[in-house]
C-alpha cells in the first residue's frame, strides 16, 4: 500500500486514539445527557436532531463496554475518526489529480495561451 492511502487510516485512527483518551466515563457538561436520552429512546436531542448520532450511539448502546454514556461517546468518536479518514482520503485524492499536471517541472516547459516558458 502507498504511503498516501494509508495516511487517512492513520489519521482516523489516530483522531479515534485521542478522542477515547479524552472521552469522560460518564455524563459530563452540556448535551452530553440529551445525546444519551436520545439514543435510548431513538428520538429527537434538540433542533436539528442529529438523527445518525442518536442511531450510532443506540448501536454502540449494545455493546458490552462501560457505562451508557461512554458506549455513546464511543459511538461520537466513531463518527469523528471517519470524518477525518473521509477528508483526508478526499484531499489525498484531490492532491493526486492535481500535482501531476500542474506542478512545475525542470524538465517540462510551462505553456501558458500557446507560449512556451522556460
Amino acid at each position: 500500500m502507498r504511503p498516501m492511502r494509508r495516511l487517512p487510516w492513520v489519521l482516523g485512527a489516530l483522531c479515534l486514539a485521542v478522542y477515547l483518551a479524552a472521552a469522560g466515563p460518564t455524563v459530563y457538561w452540556l448535551d452530553s445527557g440529551e445525546f444519551v436520552a436520545a439514543a435510548w429512546g431513538l428520538g429527537i436531542a434538540h433542533p436539528p436532531g442529529h438523527p445518525l448520532a442518536a442511531l450510532l450511539g443506540r448501536l454502540c448502546m449494545l455493546l458490552p463496554v462501560g457505562t451508557l454514556a461512554f458506549r455513546v461517546t464511543l459511538a461520537a468518536a466513531l463518527q469523528a475518526a471517519g470524518a477525518v479518514t473521509a477528508v483526508a482520503f478526499l484531499a489525498a485524492e484531490l492532491l493526486r489529480r492535481r500535482a501531476p499536471n500542474n506542478a512545475p517541472s525542470a524538465h517540462r516547459p510551462i505553456r501558458y495561451r500557446n507560449i512556451t516558458y522556460n
